[in-house]
């Protein structure tokens, strides 16, 4: 490792990640490049793994992350600045996702939103949509999420006749593009406890700031191997 990377770089690159997340433990930081490379402000890779990461309320657990062709402020950094993104970079890796984690997260704003753009998902569908009339989805909220081996369920409550209810949906995720994801075998229990199930498949549109390219349940983790773009 070049005196450069070490005693520079790597403090300055461990700050700002850092400054992009609520916490970051047990941090792996490997930065592949010369001197002519880095002195010019470009780092051709970056891997990190790290043991628990949280990001936005949501905790993230065995991160093991690469992004490759990265521009940076180099000159303010050599006088003690931060350290800041030149150009858009595209981050990959394999995270995991477990139970204990997400009731951590239970409360977090990329959990809650998520829950919200599912149940707006579902009002699509005819055969769902009496189980939502009754229901303010603004104000409903993620109660419990559980992974098994080949499902996920959640618990939703709602305010309904002035008293706190909750209905449970168990759905399966798949891949259909790195951009859409599916939720197959999808089952509602209703407030009477009734079941419901949908032949068809949910189709998820994650956006173009994010792909997946694998993701697999067991034994209580959620497994995922995802690209994500940070801006500058």
């Amino acid at each position: 490792m070049s005196k450069i990377i070490k005693t520079i770089l790597t403090p300055a690159l461990k700050l700002w990640l850092n400054s992009q997340v609520e916490k970051l433990e047990a941090l792996n930081l490997f930065i592949e490049g010369n001197d002519y490379q880095i002195l010019n402000g470009y780092l051709p890779e970056v891997t990190l793994s790290s043991y628990r990461l949280i990001y936005k309320g949501l905790s993230l657990e065995e991160i093991k992350l690469k992004v490759n062709d990265v521009r940076i402020n180099i000159g303010q950094i050599l006088r003690g600045q931060s350290l800041k993104l030149l150009e858009d970079i595209r981050i990959s890796g394999k995270v995991a996702i477990s139970n204990e984690s997400l009731k951590v997260s239970i409360s977090s704003n990329i959990l809650q939103d998520g829950i919200k753009y599912l149940l707006n998902t579902l009002l699509k569908n005819q055969e769902f949509t009496e189980f939502f009339q009754k229901i303010n989805i603004m104000d409903s909220q993620l109660e419990e999420i559980y992974i098994d081996y080949s499902h996920i369920t959640i618990q939703i409550a709602f305010l309904y006749k002035d008293a706190v209810q909750s209905i449970t949906i168990k759905m399966k995720p798949n891949i259909v593009s790195p951009q859409i994801l599916s939720l197959k075998e999808v089952e509602i229990k209703s407030l009477s406890e009734e079941i419901v199930c949908l032949n068809e498949e949910i189709l998820i549109d994650l956006g173009q700031d994010i792909n997946i390219n694998q993701i697999s349940l067991d034994n209580g983790k959620l497994f995922c191997q995802c690209e994500l773009k940070i801006y500058s």
